[in-house]
């Protein structure tokens, strides 16, 4: 049997001509598909980037493609303005077959925030923002390489300020030939390096003075894979104090001791620093929360320099501290605070379907630290409570959910931002509303009531399946009354179907309605009204009937609802009886039985006799003419007795005539 709910989403189909649509799917609100585009998307002007393969460098394209019925259509919007395609000139291009925003040049202008949005008659999508930006490099300030004078076994500490550069460079030391020849990486056991790019010779050696070979601080911009070199300097190492790193002692003290951010943020990587000048390096040993910390365990790895390193989570909080027990005067404390930027607890919300009437909530449960906060919006706008809306903390609340084909009803795209200082996440999610179905029994009047809310002056058409009503003799049996807001009909297999009640010019007061048919019980096929059964034997009977909403069956005997057992079973519409039996009280299987179905509009109710035969004994017979030769048999050998006796008994006499049968025959016997 065909569900209700799923007439009403055939029915549906039709409305969806009624509003605009010639699809023959179901309307469906625009959903986006495309893989989610980076928050920040950097690119160059063509101009500058004529001698590298720009394209490899960056992505031209913004992705947007949504599905939906009716097809969506696509805009973008550029800080939050409609931005004109047209006007570009065909240097910014929509996507074949999708909403991506495609650039084949770019220009500084360009940089902004970026979103899509798609939109059908079910509502409005709207993408996730993305920030374009130009990204750029300048150069270090011109001067020339220094010559620093450091004594042997003494520490040294050198900055570096490096050139303006979008996004921010990545500072780093190289040692590199003064005839730009020969460089590379940094990487000495006495040496350390912040993120900021400072560097610190916990001592200075002997090998660290090299001819015409420079100190090179380096930014490198990691989106245009560019380098910028500049801050040179060498080091003249003096032995005024020391002759050797082992002839005097070299006093310990505190270099650079923090950490890399103030705050770790979860899944970023972490360090604190707690560098001492020395020889040999001081070590450390590190604690979190009094727990001592075990080189690459537990997420925890350190070198013989003073930097910890750990990936930051929530049970990676707290106090840490580097001790050196040699020297407990230079103990340094630490305290992480983690935080994170928002994340789901249980995914974004989840779009539903509910009924006109009936209320809806959606929850947009996301953590964070700081606790973030949450935002709701209606189509792309931000969302204004009502009534009928109600936002609390995380969660939307929308009651006596409405459908409307102006936008004005409950059925529309939602979206719900969540945002802290470290980040935002953003989703979409729809309401589908249902039109509650109007119920019409076969055969009955059939009656539908559409008036306006804000004027009884306006004036109202009626339309069936897109069809347009009329009144009097060409009305195909609708009545219309009560200036047109009432339409009365007989509910039929041909007036089922989704129906609109519109007032031109005023389409935010139209209702829309499916008419859906239903019926009372009816027969299929009914038991005979009486039945002869041999007792022993089963006999089944079946009441079969349809009807919207389908039918219950139920079984009575003798007037009393029917108790199963092992000889009585039903099952759904058809009752079994096993070794029916004849009993006079009222046990036997012999009896009135009455089935009756029914539903909310009605009862079909039928009643059938069983009669129980008892076995009788088998009556056997003889055809006459077995009897007859049986009886002559019987003669014969009569005879046959009687002559053998004779003969004994009288030797050759003859026996002239016997009376075989006294009254009946004589046979004659002459002896040989």
């Amino acid at each position: 049997m065909v569900s209700r709910w799923a007439i009403i989403a055939v029915l549906l189909l039709t409305l969806t001509a009624c509003i605009g649509s010639n699809s023959s799917e179901l309307p469906t609100p625009p959903t986006f598909r495309h893989r989610a585009n980076d928050p920040v998307i950097y690119f160059t002007l063509d101009a500058s980037s004529s001698s590298r393969k720009d394209d490899e460098i960056q992505d031209r394209s913004l992705r947007c493609t949504a599905v939906g019925n009716p097809t969506p259509s696509y805009k973008w919007k550029k800080n939050g303005v409609l931005l004109d395609i047209d006007s570009l000139k065909g240097r910014v291009i929509l996507g074949p077959g999708d909403g991506s925003l495609v650039f084949t040049t770019f220009v500084a202008d360009d940089v902004g925030d970026y979103h899509c949005e798609a939109n059908n008659t079910g509502g409005i999508a709207v993408s996730e923002t993305i920030r374009l930006e130009h990204a750029w490099i300048t150069f270090f300030q011109n001067g020339d390489p220094q010559m620093v004078s450091v004594e042997l076994g003494d520490p040294y500490t050198k900055s570096c300020t490096p050139p303006e550069s979008n996004p921010k460079p990545r500072v780093h030391w190289i040692v590199k030939a003064n005839n730009g020849g020969f460089f590379q990486s940094l990487r000495e056991d006495h040496i350390s390096v912040n993120d900021e790019g400072t560097l610190f010779f916990h001592y200075v050696k002997e090998t660290d003075h090299q001819i015409n070979v420079y100190y090179t601080c380096t930014a490198e911009n990691s989106k245009l894979n560019d380098y910028k070199f500049g801050s040179q300097f060498q080091i003249n190492v003096t032995k005024l104090n020391r002759r050797s790193l082992h002839s005097k002692p070299i006093p310990i003290r505190e270099l650079y001791v923090n950490q890399n951010a103030p705050i770790a943020l979860n899944g970023r990587t972490h360090k604190l620093l707690c560098l001492f000048s020395g020889y040999p390096i001081p070590q450390a040993n590190w604690y979190h929360n009094s727990t001592t910390i075990r080189n690459n365990t537990n997420g925890f790895s350190f070198d013989a320099k003073g930097t910890l390193t750990f990936e930051a989570s929530m049970d990676k909080a707290g106090d840490y501290d580097c001790k050196f027990p040699a020297n407990p005067e230079n103990d340094r404390k630490f305290t992480v605070a983690v935080e994170s930027a928002p994340y789901w607890v249980e995914g974004p919300p989840v779009s539903a379907n509910v009924s006109e009437g009936e209320t809806a909530s959606f929850e947009c449960l996301a953590d964070g630290i700081p606790t973030p906060s949450v935002t709701f919006y209606r189509n792309g706008s931000p969302l204004k409570e009502s009534n009928d809306m109600h936002v609390l903390g995380s969660k939307l609340t929308l009651y006596k959910a409405s459908f409307r084909t102006d936008g004005t009803g409950s059925n529309a795209v939602y979206q719900c931002k969540v945002e802290n200082k470290h980040g935002s996440l953003w989703a979409n999610f729809h309401l589908g509303v249902l039109i509650s179905p109007s119920i019409a029994v076969n055969g009955t009047r059939h009656k539908l009531e559409c008036s306006s809310d804000a004027d009884s002056n306006l004036t109202s058409k009626w339309y069936h399946n897109n069809v347009l009503v009329e009144d009097g003799a060409n009305s195909g049996g609708f009545v219309l009354e009560e200036n047109a807001t009432t339409l009365v009909f007989n509910a039929s297999s041909h007036t089922i179907g989704t129906y609109a009640c519109k007032f031109p010019g005023h389409p935010e007061h139209d209702r829309h309605f499916v008419v859906i048919l239903e019926s009372k019980p009816y027969w299929i096929k009914k038991p005979p009204s009486k039945t002869d059964v041999v007792q022993g034997e089963t006999a089944s009977f079946e009441c079969l009937t349809d009807g919207i909403p389908t039918p219950s069956v139920a079984f009575y005997k003798n007037g009393s609802p029917l108790k199963e057992s092992n000889d009585t079973h039903v099952l759904g519409s058809k009752l079994t009886l096993n070794n029916v039996k004849f009993r006079t009280d009222g046990t036997g299987s012999n009896a009135v039985y009455q089935c009756k179905a029914e539903n909310k509009h009605g009862i079909a109710s039928t009643v059938f006799n069983v009669v129980v035969q008892r076995p009788h004994l088998v009556n056997v017979w003889w055809p006459v003419p077995v009897v007859f030769l049986v009886s002559i048999v019987a003669v014969i050998m009569a005879v046959v007795v009687v002559v053998i006796y004779v003969t004994k008994k009288h030797g050759d006499y003859q026996v002239s005539i016997m009376e075989l049968e006294r009254g009946r025959e004589k046979v004659k016997v002459t002896s040989v």
